[in-house]
């Protein structure tokens, strides 16, 4: 699950770099957000529902602490919080449109 997570985070960060830069409709943007959806899928293969957070500059993920992410998060949540977002709760099946 770990590993699930820090990739779904890196996919995010990509996305939101590219989003940064290119329209929705952009090719770049649609095949990051494919990727992510992707991501998405297989960190929640297991789970119906999967929140991601930061404690003390690490990700959490399932009650667990995921080292070796701390540069990744700290821009990822910081880019998130700048829309709102402390959390993000992932459920199975989540669109491309609402991610």
């Amino acid at each position: 699950m770990n590993s699930r997570a820090l990739d779904w985070l890196r996919q995010m960060n990509g996305a939101l770099s590219v989003r940064y830069l290119y329209p929705a409709e952009h090719p770049r943007v649609v095949a990051v957000v494919r990727a992510l959806e992707e991501s998405t899928a297989r960190l929640t293969e297991t789970r119906d529902e999967v929140s991601l957070f930061v404690v003390e500059g690490r990700l959490a993920c399932e009650g667990d602490l995921i080292t070796g992410s701390d540069g990744v998060v700290a821009k990822t949540f910081d880019a998130l919080r700048v829309h709102g977002f402390d959390r993000v709760t992932l459920r199975r099946g989540v669109s491309a449109d609402e991610l």
